[in-house]
């Protein structure tokens, strides 16, 4: 079959990160009478991405292209070559694609025949609160590096464009490659060879795509790495002063390293954002090229000490806070807060966030409201929440707000980073953010309505009712049981119990365990997950949003918490099954090198008696 276009997606073990894409893939409208086919290329992934590719249903084609040299140029030029489509739309794994998207390419290359490649905006989504000088640099100095690519309300011409969200002709590219040299410029210098052949571009408004900003991306060492790399590939493009050289070095260059480095270790924590962050760019830039220049970032002894030196200046802060946390609540709260200072739980008003994107993190902080309204009754709490629909009746608070960027800031956050593991309970070290001395193991249930078809679906269900929620999110792939132990556990529950699947995705589409088995997810919002949680006699998952609220709601659980991390970090009541290998707990949100042992130890037969035990007693 003829293609008139073909979507190509480079993904490297982000599977459910994949998945989410493909849902929003999957509600894309697509113009009638255009062939469309999405390519997946994955790029040498070791988790479960082939099973999403295999497993999604979208209504458009779908073909798996496995890539095993790793680079995202290598994967783009996998799809160049096994693709024939006139018109080529590229975008990244971690992004959510607006539903006309593809409409909106395929319309501006009608109106536009002689352009060669198009592009469209790329916004950011927060997962968690950017860092203020992240934001504050968002459009100038950081704009490639958070992805953020924006160009007007208007339709215009463009020079460049970025490749989580681009669409390039054919015929404008042909015989070219991208190149693997490049490291993070591959896409620009492909442009600019097209380019260079007289096609222009258009810049497309209506192509909006959402970047979904990971925390690590926010660090201030991915931010150096990135521009390293950014050193690296100006040497490759020939874009480097050769004069005056010092051990194959222009001198340029070691004047920039040092200069910098010196600058940036005395102003990082005296300074605004605005001196300090240039300087960290120029000095990792600088080391990138000298790095590159003299084969290697080991062959350059004196400016690396020099680097290092200045590089470390910023785990300071972070040894000082562990050192007061550390000690104790009381000692880090003194701390932040000497006196005379009064503590941010005694003000009239707080603006309030929490740490992490998730529900469950979300959901932590109601003890902290509960808490800071027991010793402050008059306290006007604002919360800033993902989810405002599940806080709107919490009694302790005055207001809340649908979290953004933007809104944040001055908002107190509630965290429990950086110090991981944590030393003491979450909630805890999340009441210390407001200078609470405070434990906490109950959360407050939200107050939540299904909708009519969910209720009349659980209430046709006799109990007892055992919800299972197999999979965490995707920024926590290591908390994954595997699919063959869920698959025996679920076989033994539907043999006594009814058993309701919940989450973003089914793990077992299609798989039939029989008329006691029945899976929602994937089909709910989030008000019905909540919802179903609280309707269950027993609660089955990882230490996830669903762990949250079977405590919010006093529903028995059992926790598969693996070696990601300890139960001792929430103290809730329920059947925690913990794996003490030596490597835990590890809050690893890379790909685990041992293949998750810490899981693979836990039994389908251990965790099926524990649910039998729960449900007897519950």
């Amino acid at each position: 079959m003829a293609f008139d276009v073909a979507i190509l997606v480079c993904t490297f073990n982000r599977a459910e990160s994949l998945r989410r894409m493909l849902a929003t893939m999957a509600e894309m409208a697509v113009p009638p009478g255009v062939a469309v086919e999405l390519v997946i290329i994955d790029n040498n992934s070791t988790d479960h991405t082939r099973a999403v590719c295999e497993g999604a249903s979208l209504g458009l084609p779908l073909r798996y292209l496995f890539e095993k040299n790793q680079g995202q140029p290598y994967a783009w030029n996998r799809g160049l070559e096994e693709t024939t489509a006139p018109l080529l739309l590229f975008t990244d794994d971690d992004v959510d694609v607006d539903g006309q998207w593809l409409a909106a390419y395929w319309a501006a290359a009608q109106r536009h025949p002689a352009a060669g490649f198009f592009g469209g905006p790329v916004q950011p989504v927060w997962e968690t609160p950017p860092p203020r000088w992240f934001v504050r640099h968002l459009r100038t100095e950081l704009a490639h590096v958070a992805v953020h690519f924006e160009h007007g309300p208007g339709e215009g011409p463009l020079r460049g464009t970025v490749g989580a969200n681009m669409a390039l002709r054919r015929a404008a590219g042909a015989g070219l490659a991208f190149d693997t040299r490049l490291g993070p410029w591959f896409e620009t210098q492909f442009i600019k060879e097209v380019r260079a052949r007289g096609f222009a571009g258009v810049y497309v408004p209506g192509a909006v795509v959402r970047h979904r900003t990971l925390p690590e991306r926010m660090a201030e060492g991915y931010v150096r790495r990135w521009f390293v790399r950014d050193g690296r590939a100006e040497v490759r493009l020939g874009q480097v002063a050769r004069d005056r050289p010092w051990f194959g070095v222009a001198r340029y260059y070691w004047r920039q390293l040092v200069v910098n480095a010196l600058r940036y270790g005395l102003t990082r924590w005296l300074a605004p954002s605005s001196v300090w962050l240039p300087a960290e760019i120029a000095m990792a830039r600088a080391w990138g090229v000298i790095a590159e220049c003299r084969g290697g970032a080991g062959a350059a002894p004196g400016p690396r000490l020099a680097q290092a030196v200045a590089w470390r200046w910023e785990k300071l802060g972070v040894a000082v806070r562990r050192h007061f946390q550390g000690r104790s609540g009381a000692a880090y709260i003194r701390w932040r807060w000497p006196w005379p200072l009064r503590k941010p739980y005694a003000r009239a008003a707080l603006r309030l966030c929490s740490l992490g994107g998730g529900v469950g993190d979300e959901l932590m902080c109601t003890p902290v409201f509960r808490e800071i309204r027991r010793r402050n009754p008059q306290c006007r709490i604002t919360f800033l929440s993902r989810y405002p629909e599940m806080f709107r009746a919490n009694p302790h608070l005055a207001a809340v707000e649908l979290f953004s960027a933007e809104g944040s800031r001055g908002a107190l956050v509630l965290s429990y980073l950086p110090v991981l593991p944590p030393l003491r309970p979450l909630i805890t070290l999340m009441g210390e953010c407001v200078g609470l001395e405070m434990s906490a193991t109950q959360l407050d249930p939200p107050m939540v309505e299904p909708t009519a078809e969910v209720r009349a679906r659980i209430a046709a269900l006799a109990g007892p009712r055992i919800v299972v929620q197999p999979r965490a999110s995707q920024w926590t792939p290591n908390k994954a049981w595997p699919a063959e132990s869920w698959r025996e556990l679920i076989g033994q529950l539907t043999e006594r119990f009814e058993v309701i699947e919940v989450g973003t995705q089914p793990l077992f589409p299609g798989h039939d365990f029989g008329p006691r088995f029945h899976s929602l997810a994937g089909a709910t919002s989030l008000t019905d997950f909540v919802w179903i949680i609280a309707q269950g006699s027993v609660f089955v998952g990882p230490s996830s949003g669903g762990m949250h609220i079977a405590n919010a709601f006093r529903v028995p659980s059992v926790i598969l918490f693996g070696g990601y991390e300890s139960p001792a970090g929430y103290g809730y009541p329920g059947a925690f099954f913990y794996s003490a290998v030596p490597c835990a707990p590890c809050w690893l949100t890379t790909a685990c090198p041992y293949d998750l042992k810490c899981l693979r130890m836990i039994a389908p037969e251990t965790i099926f008696a524990a649910v039998c035990q729960a449900a007897a007693a519950g």
